[in-house]
């Protein structure tokens, strides 16, 4: 097994894992400074699996006997409004997607199945939440207001009081 190509595609995996997590920490307080609380609780809760994400990855490293690296892949982004957080989640998702088919291609190459399956683990989960995303940014663009009204527990709370 070639193990620097190896180590080099999971630091990358790794990479983009530790960039995903701010990111999407970052949209959870927007969406929540907002209101729309329903929906940060959405993005933090993908935000943790992308945590687990990060340490699966760290642990492989470590026992490839490497260190892992701390590395952004990109720039935080603070987007004004509720669909294009979404549609920026999606992007993020989308590439995460297309590399790590590429990464679990190069390890398979490499004999390294362990890795490769790792990373169709993790593959199957940026596909749930690209859909995830992709379905909050449909109803977003379809419903508008009255979704995004759905999603804030502050009007939710305030209607089960005066009800």
């Amino acid at each position: 097994m070639e193990e620097s190509q190896v180590l080099d595609v999971l630091q990358k995996a790794r990479s983009q894992e530790l960039f995903a997590i701010t990111q999407y920490l970052s949209f959870h307080e927007q969406l929540e400074s907002f209101g729309y609380s329903k929906l940060a609780d959405g993005m933090k809760e993908i935000a943790i699996k992308e945590m687990h994400h990060s340490a699966e990855l760290g642990a492989r490293i470590k026992l490839l006997t490497c260190e892992p690296e701390d590395v952004f892949v990109g720039e935080i982004s603070k987007p004004k409004c509720a669909l294009v957080i979404f549609k920026s989640a999606m992007d993020l998702e989308k590439t995460a997607i297309s590399d790590y088919n590429y990464f679990i291609h190069i390890c398979s190459e490499h004999k390294d199945f362990i890795s490769a399956d790792i990373l169709l683990g993790m593959l199957k989960e940026e596909q749930q939440h690209f859909d995830y995303f992709m379905k909050t940014a449909s109803l977003i663009e379809t419903i508008g207001a009255p979704f995004l009204a759905s999603q804030s527990s502050a009007l939710i709370s305030s209607i089960k009081q005066n009800s």
